[in-house]
């Protein structure tokens, strides 16, 4: 079962499911309205402790593009942090607005310098069945 992490109603969650990993943070809309960074901050917490290896950025359905200085947080503060806790791999769920799609484009541009690798998938089925194809240790929901 998934534990709660983060959770600001109709702007994002994030969860962690401890078994396999997985961090899944779900965006319902950009500007975070003052969530993006503490949200991100939860995260990057429990990658340095090395319990987290994956990141699942699931934003299918979501509004507009993180602000400049939270994009700019991103790279500075929270990719640097993702290296040094071990972070494997963020997958993206690819977005449905075309606005929201060059956000993401944007982050997963920053993050391919860090030693982590950027995907992007259609479903969470599909980045689980992709996580279990790159990492032979990744263990698929039961």
């Amino acid at each position: 079962m998934a534990q709660t992490l983060y959770s600001a109603p109709g702007i994002c969650s994030a969860t962690f499911d401890a078994l396999r990993g997985v961090i899944t943070a779900t965006w319902h809309k950009f500007p975070g309205d003052g969530h993006f960074k503490p949200s991100l901050d939860a995260q990057a917490k429990l990658v340095a402790s090395g319990q987290a290896k994956y990141v699942i950025v699931d934003v299918r359905t979501t509004v507009g593009v993180p602000a400049a200085d939270d994009q700019e947080y991103l790279v500075k503060t929270i990719f640097p942090a993702y290296k040094r806790g071990g972070l494997r791999a963020i997958i993206t769920l690819v977005p449905a607005s075309a606005l929201t799609r060059l956000g993401a484009k944007r982050w997963q541009d920053s993050g391919a310098g860090f030693g982590f690798q950027m995907f992007e998938a259609g479903s969470p089925a599909d980045a689980e069945a992709l996580l279990a194809e790159t990492y032979p240790d990744f263990r698929k929901a039961a």
